[in-house]
């Protein structure tokens, strides 16, 4: 009893963590941001620029492609250089590139080409920010905390979800969609200057017996470290082909929300933000079913939630009435399944990784599991313009059954954070 209780009181709570909760703060108001420009770009395209389905689709990949092109040495940078600095200079430069647009749109500038570039551009500070914001987590709180420390990001995440999208669709209804993004690189100037309060990392000093490596042999390392241990293996496999399916479906899910269920531009927002509260309710439910049933079950349990949520999307009829309330409630289970599987995901990633080689494997993860985006955004695009979007949502939401099942079959569903998984 006496030695439980010295544990207890020599681990402070995550909220008395300053590192911790400016982190948390700062990505609650980044997701804030990027969550406008979710509904603020794609809606420009379409409302604006009268985009197709295929457009669409490569609009989403345009955002998706520089994981498969800079991943790998992202991890290799991460390693390196201050995950704190990447942090601050990937945040910042994401303001002018967004503000691109309503300039343009001011301008008579605008064209579908330049939202391919922006998107890419912004897919590119993406991935250092991404890579570098899943590697800093274990220098802010210690492995015991990291279940309850990334559940509560998601929390925040899943917040800026219920607020984001509510907002960018009210400012489109407001200013038109090319102008809404003028808060988006407000919310990325705010986030930026409070990760200047974050205190100064010494990650890079913990990897000077790489430092006479080369960045491909660094690569090598990374990409070795994840394939020698099975859980990650797996959890590479399951999680690309949920990405493909899923982003089948969100690259045409405007288009299918405007036109196949005949809602306006507002409601795009109200539906996105249902969504949102059912990525708290998923945030919150994550710790607590990774403590009952472990984190194999967080990722079948999220797996399956996903899934359902789509069917649901995809079965609800055109108009106001039961098809918002269907669209709204799938929504909302989708969006609550993302969470609980990524917390899984992302603490055993955490868990299992020397502090040295995290930014190199949260790299590699990366690579493979979102590479897999960019070709389901094409999929569903292409497949949309021959079969008609609701085609396309029905068989994402059935496909997402897939790793569901694999999962079921792996060495991944019985684990627990606390056991040694390499």
């Amino acid at each position: 009893m006496t030695e439980q209780h010295t544990a207890a009181v020599a681990t402070p709570s995550l909220w008395r963590r300053r590192g911790y909760l400016v982190y948390l703060a700062s990505q609650a108001m980044a997701q804030t941001g990027f969550q406008v420009s979710v509904v603020a770009i794609p809606l420009t395209a379409v409302l604006v620029l009268d985009a197709s389905p295929v457009q669409l689709g490569l609009l989403v990949a345009a955002e998706r492609v520089p994981f498969l092109i800079f991943a790998l040495m992202a991890g290799v940078l991460v390693d390196r250089w201050s995950r704190r600095t990447l942090l601050i200079v990937t945040s910042l430069l994401r303001a002018p590139l967004v503000l691109s647009v309503p300039l343009a749109a001011a301008l008579g500038w605008m064209s579908v080409s330049q939202l391919y570039l922006v998107a890419f551009l912004l897919g590119t500070l993406t991935v250092l920010s991404d890579v570098a914001s899943l590697s800093i987590m274990p220098s802010l709180v210690p492995r015991e905390q990291l279940t309850d420390a990334n559940a509560k990001l998601e929390a925040a995440r899943s917040g800026s979800e219920v607020v984001g999208p509510g907002l960018g669709g009210a400012l489109v209804k407001l200013i038109t969609a090319p102008y809404a993004l003028i808060a988006d690189a407000v919310l990325f100037l705010a986030s930026g200057a409070m990760l200047l309060a974050l205190p100064k990392d010494d990650v890079q000093q913990e990897t000077t017996e790489t430092g006479t490596r080369s960045a491909w042999q660094e690569i090598k390392a990374g990409i070795a470290f994840v394939w020698q241990s099975a859980v990650l293996r797996w959890n590479a496999v399951v999680a690309a082909i949920t990405n493909l399916f899923v982003y089948a479906f969100l690259a045409i899910q405007y288009l299918y929300i405007v036109d196949d269920l005949q809602l306006g531009a507002a409601f795009v927002g109200v539906i996105l933000s249902l969504g949102g509260v059912g990525g708290v309710l998923g945030s919150f439910a994550a710790g607590w079913i990774s403590n009952r049933v472990g984190i194999g079950g967080g990722f079948l349990i999220g797996s399956a939630v996903m899934a359902v949520g789509v069917v649901l999307v995809g079965i609800a009829p055109a108009g106001m009435g039961p098809g918002l309330v269907l669209a709204g409630g799938g929504y909302l289970l989708f969006v609550c399944g993302i969470p609980i599987f990524n917390v899984a995901a992302v603490t055993i990633r955490q868990a299992v990784t020397p502090a040295a080689l995290l930014g190199r494997t949260n790299a590699t993860m990366r690579f493979l599991i979102w590479g897999t985006i960019p070709l389901g955004s094409l999929l569903g695009g292409v497949a949309a313009e021959a079969t008609g979007s609701r085609t396309v949502v029905l068989l994402s939401g059935v496909a997402l059954l897939i790793p569901t099942v694999l999962l079921a079959l792996s060495p991944i569903r019985g684990l627990r954070v606390a056991e040694n998984q390499t």
